[in-house]
C-alpha cells in the first residue's frame, strides 16, 4: 500500500530538516553547528519513514509468492472446496495480471530509491565528518562532490515523489479491479459488520452491496463508496461457486424448441379437437457429475397466483429426473390457449409473473422469474435470475 498521510508528513518533515540543514551548514559558515545539529535530528525520522514506507510498499509484495501458490484459481466445484482469502492475498490470487506486474513494477522502484537515499544521505554525512568539528573549510573537492549528493539526492527526491504516486495509481486500479469483480459476482466476500459485537461470526457480503461498498486493502475491510465509513471488517473474499443447474430460455426459439403450437391431448395420450401454446424451459446441469433428483416447480406469483405445483420433464413425462453433464432437457413451465386471446380475459401480464424453482439432491435450488404476458411474442420474457 502506499505510504499513508502521516508517514508522508514524516518524510516532509525529514526532507526539510536533511536538506534545510545541509543547506545552513554550507550556505552560512557562523550557522554550520546549527545545521548539522538540524540534519542530526532528521535521523530518527528518517529511520521510522524508511521503515514504514519499506513496510506498507513491500507488505503485501511480500506476501504474493505464498499468495499466488494457494488453489484459488479455476472452478470452485462446492463449498468445501472453496479456499477464503485476505483481502492482501485475493489482489494477488484474483486480480489482473498486468496490473499486479504494474504494482510490482514500482514498488521495486520505490523501495530501490528509499534504499539509495539512504546511501547518499550516508556519503554526505562521511563528508562532512571527515575532519574533526565537521565543515568543510578549506576542502573545495570535498565541498564540491557534497554539493553534487546533494543535488542527486534533490532529483531523487522528486523522481520518488512520482513514484510513489504511481505505485498509489497502481494500488488504485487493483482495488477497483477487485471491486469490479465483486460486483459482478465473480468474487464473493464475508466479513464481520461493524459495529463489532464480541462473539458474533461472519456473514455473507451480498453481491448488490458492491453498489455502494468498496474494499479498504490497507485495513481489510468493506467500507462505503461516500464518506468511507466502515462497514465491515475482516474481509475475505473466494471465488463464487458456479451454479450447478442452469434454467436457459432462448427468446429466438431456435427449431421451435422453446415454444411451439401443441396438439391438445387427454391424460393418456389421445388427440382432443384444438391446439395449446406451450412454452419450456432448458434445465442444463453445468457440473462434472450427474445430477440426480432434478426437480421443477413452477408457480405464478402476480395479482392472480397459483400455487407451485411440480411439472414434468418432456423426454421422460416424470417429475423427477437424473440429468449428466451437459445435458439440457426441457421442461414445460406454461400451456396457453389458442387463440391465445379468449374473451373475458384480463388484458396484460396479470397472469404473471412465473416462478421457475429448480433443486436436485444435495445441490442448492436456484430460482427464475419471467414476465408473461399472452399478447406479446415470445410471451415469456427473463425478469430475474
Amino acid at each position: 500500500m502506499a505510504v499513508n498521510h502521516g508517514e508522508g508528513l514524516v518524510g516532509a518533515v525529514v526532507f526539510l530538516l536533511e536538506i534545510g540543514g545541509a543547506g545552513l551548514a554550507l550556505a552560512y559558515p557562523q550557522f554550520r553547528p546549527l545545521g548539522f545539529i538540524l540534519m542530526g535530528i532528521g535521523v530518527l525520522p528518517l529511520a521510522y519513514w524508511i521503515f514504514a514506507a519499506i513496510w506498507h510498499l513491500s507488505v503485501v509484495p511480500r506476501q504474493r509468492a505464498g499468495a499466488r501458490a494457494l488453489p484459488v484459481t479455476g472452478v470452485v466445484a462446492d463449498e468445501a472446496s472453496r479456499i477464503w482469502v485476505g483481502l492482501s492475498d485475493a489482489v494477488n490470487a484474483f486480480c489482473d495480471h498486468d496490473l499486479i506486474l504494474r504494482r510490482d513494477k514500482y514498488n521495486e522502484y520505490a523501495e530501490k530509491g528509499i534504499l539509495r537515499t539512504v546511501e547518499l544521505q550516508d556519503d554526505m554525512q562521511k563528508l562532512n565528518d571527515a575532519v574533526p568539528g565537521g565543515g568543510f573549510t578549506n576542502r573545495p573537492d570535498d565541498l564540491k562532490e557534497y554539493n553534487r549528493i546533494q543535488a542527486n539526492l534533490e532529483r531523487l527526491t522528486r523522481l520518488s515523489g512520482i513514484t510513489h504516486q504511481q505505485l498509489r495509481e497502481a494500488w488504485s486500479e487493483l482495488r477497483d479491479d477487485l471491486d469490479r469483480q465483486l460486483a459482478s459476482g465473480k468474487l464473493c466476500a464475508r466479513g464481520f459488520p461493524e459495529p463489532y459485537v464480541a462473539g458474533s461470526g461472519q456473514i455473507t457480503i451480498e453481491q448488490a452491496e458492491w453498489q455502494i461498498l468498496v474494499t479498504n486493502l490497507g485495513h481489510s475491510s468493506a467500507v462505503t463508496r461516500i464518506g468511507s465509513d466502515r462497514v465491515y471488517t475482516g474481509v475475505q473474499v473466494a471465488r463464487t461457486i458456479p451454479p450447478q443447474l442452469e434454467i436457459v430460455f432462448d427468446p429466438e426459439n431456435p427449431g421451435r424448441k422453446f415454444w411451439s403450437l401443441e396438439p391438445a391431448v387427454d391424460d393418456i395420450g389421445n388427440k382432443l379437437p384444438g391446439q395449446f401454446w406451450e412454452y419450456r424451459v432448458a434445465i442444463k446441469n453445468r457440473s462434472p457429475k450427474t445430477l440426480r433428483g432434478v426437480k421443477v416447480i413452477v408457480e405464478a406469483i402476480g395479482p392472480l397466483p397459483s400455487r407451485p405445483q411440480p411439472t414434468m420433464f418432456d423426454i421422460n413425462k416424470k417429475p423427477l429426473m437424473d440429468i449428466n453433464p451437459g445435458e439440457a432437457p426441457l421442461v414445460p413451465v406454461r400451456r396457453w390457449y389458442y387463440p391465445a386471446k379468449q374473451a373475458g380475459m384480463v388484458v396484460g401480464d396479470a397472469y404473471g409473473p412465473i416462478k421457475v424453482t429448480v433443486s436436485a439432491d444435495d445441490v442448492s435450488e436456484i430460482v427464475k422469474v419471467f414476465r408473461f404476458n399472452y399478447e406479446e411474442t415470445p410471451m415469456l420474457s427473463v425478469i430475474a435470475g
